[in-house]
């Protein structure tokens, strides 16, 4: 059966009815794929041609509508004016003007003259410099805007180094980008003041922090992330007098349950499209893993860090962060327990996720099949350590790298096979059914589109109603569809209470 590319809506392949329960797909090992990591250091990197086609963006304004017909910005009358938001975007999205000219299929020089203010997409370009950069076409046409010279300086120096996917962002472009999709996407202010004001709450026994925890994951994996927001801001700020309190034969469990909290609230920033909090509480995760002695708890802590990176464009670095993490972990432990084998294999997934954004195909898939074996030697799809980690959950990884790729048909074809009732997690289901959601909305299936949202809504309600990044994906659908089907996407949204 041929497989449907990107968004080609002529190859012949047959939508599946649902996503049904299924034998899994054989998922053989690509010959010649180099193995996960070497003990003397991180992977080498060769670079795929593959293009990484995304259907909304992570950092983009909420709710905002996709305006065919508006026009995009002139070239300056001052030529020294630069177009200092695209350069952001693109190498916040790891791109060097090459990769970006090959995935267009223009000039580098092309890219520059954009960039500099010197020259305009034409509008039937657009389209496929917004896929690119992931981004909607209205974001698009905010992002060509010129900006006067004095606020391009703090990009110059990441330009003029061809910044590349290989390249370490610049710092001033890094806090400038990280901070301003901080302010961009409504959070939650009780919840960053848990994080960043003194501890004033009172302390807590080491039970009580337990069952905090408890608490507090299993809200998470059922996507009630009201419920989440409300016990971290009743828990975080009572973390360090807690720890005071503990007696020496209690404080690696402290740190370990902390590790744990600051873990849940970073990956809640993350849902709210705020990677630039989440990389504070990944920091204080790892903080509070390193002074527990669990290695396990290195590699939870490591895990949230790679996301976080990875949702500020620095993916090259996520992958070595989650794939040396992993080594060590599987060095310390021998992968004998099932809890260290799941914590392993999601720190693998997550890498794996973090190389396809990367555009490094090899990478991915190389870790992914690490991360298949690990599943295959659990034996079951189970939750240790709150990692919901087991080979029904490669299977649903493997969903989201072959979308990724752009390769929309075969994402959904993937996604039929994934067994739905060995999904016992809310969380992951709904990521599933939001995966083919995109990957039919890529496809141009937008009725396939809409029944994947309404799967999702019923599956995991918060994953459609409280992230912003989904809110995106159905002004997309909205813009995208035409007649009885934009109408009935537009009831959706307004049922989801999402406002286009």
């Amino acid at each position: 059966m041929a497989r449907a590319r990107g968004v080609r809506t002529g190859a012949v392949v047959t939508p599946p009815r649902a996503l049904l329960p299924d034998a899994a797909v054989p998922m053989t090992p690509a010959p010649g794929m180099p193995s996960i990591v070497s003990a003397g250091g991180p992977l080498e990197h060769r670079i795929d041609r593959a293009y990484l086609l995304r259907v909304h963006c992570d950092a983009g304004r909420d709710g905002e509508r996709w305006d065919p017909m508006a026009t995009s910005a002139r070239p300056p009358s001052d030529p020294a004016a630069r177009r200092t938001a695209l350069i952001r975007r693109r190498t916040a999205q790891g791109l060097s003007q090459e990769r970006l000219a090959e995935q267009l299929g223009v000039d580098r020089t092309t890219i520059a003259r954009w960039e500099s203010g010197t020259s305009t997409p034409q509008p039937w370009q657009r389209p496929n410099l917004a896929q690119a950069l992931g981004v909607t076409l209205a974001e698009c046409d905010a992002l060509l805007v010129l900006e006067p010279p004095t606020t391009a300086a703090t990009t110059v120096q990441a330009e003029s180094s061809g910044l590349g996917d290989g390249d370490e962002m610049d710092r001033r472009v890094f806090l400038t980008t990280t901070m301003a999709s901080a302010v961009s996407v409504p959070s939650r202010p009780g919840l960053i003041d848990a994080l960043l004001q003194p501890p004033q709450a009172e302390a807590l026994t080491l039970n009580q922090l337990s069952a905090g925890v408890q608490e507090v994951k299993t809200a998470y994996q059922a996507c009630r992330y009201d419920d989440v927001a409300a016990v971290l801001t009743r828990l975080l700020p009572a973390v360090r007098s807690s720890l005071d309190r503990l007696d020496s034969s209690q404080l690696d469990a402290g740190h370990a349950l902390a590790t744990d909290l600051y873990h849940v609230a970073g990956s809640v920033f993350l849902k709210l499209g705020d990677p630039a909090i989440a990389l504070l509480a990944a920091e204080r995760s790892g903080h509070h893993a390193a002074r527990s002695g669990d290695p396990i708890a290195e590699a939870t802590s490591a895990r949230v860090l790679t996301h976080a990176l990875m949702a500020s464009g620095h993916n090259t670095n996520a992958v070595a962060i989650g794939t040396g993490a992993a080594t060590r972990l599987k060095r310390a432990t021998g992968l004998r327990e099932d809890d260290a084998l799941s914590a392993y294999g999601a720190l693998l997934l997550r890498s794996a996720v973090a190389a396809g954004r990367a555009q490094n195909r090899d990478t991915a898939e190389a870790i992914l099949d690490e991360a298949k074996r690990a599943g295959e030697k659990l034996g079951h799809d189970g939750n240790d350590r709150w990692t919901g980690f087991g080979p029904t959950n490669v299977q649903q990884h493997r969903v989201h790298l072959t979308l990724a790729f752009g390769d929309a048909g075969t994402a959904v074809e993937i996604a039929r096979r994934v067994p739905l009732d060995k999904i016992p997690i809310a969380e992951r289901r709904g990521s599933l059914f939001l995966d083919v959601a995109k990957a039919y909305a890529m496809w141009g299936r937008h009725e396939q589109a809409l029944s994947a949202l309404h799967a999702a809504l019923k599956a995991a309600p918060g994953e459609v109603t409280a992230r912003p990044a989904t809110a995106r994906l159905i002004a997309d659908l909205a813009a995208l569809a035409r007649g009885h089907t934009r109408a009935r996407v537009v009831e959706f949204a307004g049922q989801a209470g999402i406002r286009l």
